[in-house]
């Protein structure tokens, strides 16, 4: 088994709610839509129901983008909240505060990246450097790690490109390298 380390993130909401007929929208009645990165879109969704569960007049309707996606969304007014794992980019965070929208960060719970392997693989400890390796494809075969490995190609599975899971291991562990395909 593959040790797991954690890498913290921050999940962030940005709230920029203003509407025009404020008789009508209350924050328990109205609408909102709401976009949220795809690592976080279940617990956002599960957030979302029960409000609107207990405020019948609410109705928060949220939909997955990517993380940029999600910031392009707010940053057109085609959402009025975005849910993502970490901050903003700043360039992305000056873009939103020339509209006069305001971001207020609330942690709700921490992420991790976990390191699969089959339990017939011999490997039971990959460091941030070798893991830097076998993203940027210097090291692609299990034999590389360990001569006696039957294993083969290592194969990564990960999600969509623009995810937030996806930028912070092109930004942090590759070091803004690119990903081997």
């Amino acid at each position: 088994m593959s040790k797991i380390r954690f890498f913290p993130f921050l999940f962030v909401f940005f709230i920029a709610a203003c509407t025009a007929d404020t008789k009508r929208e209350t924050p328990t009645q109205g609408n909102i839509q709401v976009a949220a990165d795809p690592s976080v879109i279940r617990i956002t969704q599960e957030f979302a129901d029960g409000f609107n569960f207990l405020y019948q007049n609410a109705e928060v309707k949220v939909q997955s983008l990517s993380e940029s996606e999600a910031i392009n969304a707010l940053l057109d007014a085609k959402v009025q909240m975005i849910v993502i794992p970490g901050v903003i980019p700043a360039e992305q965070e000056r873009a939103l505060r020339s509209q006069n929208f305001t971001a207020r960060y609330q942690p709700l719970a921490l992420d991790a990246l976990a390191l699969i392997v089959h339990p017939e693989n011999s490997d039971t400890l990959l460091s941030p450097t070798i893991l830097r390796q076998i993203l940027s494809g210097k090291i692609s075969n299990w034999n590389q790690l360990s001569p006696q490995s039957t294993q083969g190609k290592i194969k990564l599975i990960l999600d969509a490109g623009g995810s937030s899971l996806a930028n912070y291991l092109r930004d942090s562990v590759l070091l803004s390298e690119e990903f081997h395909s």
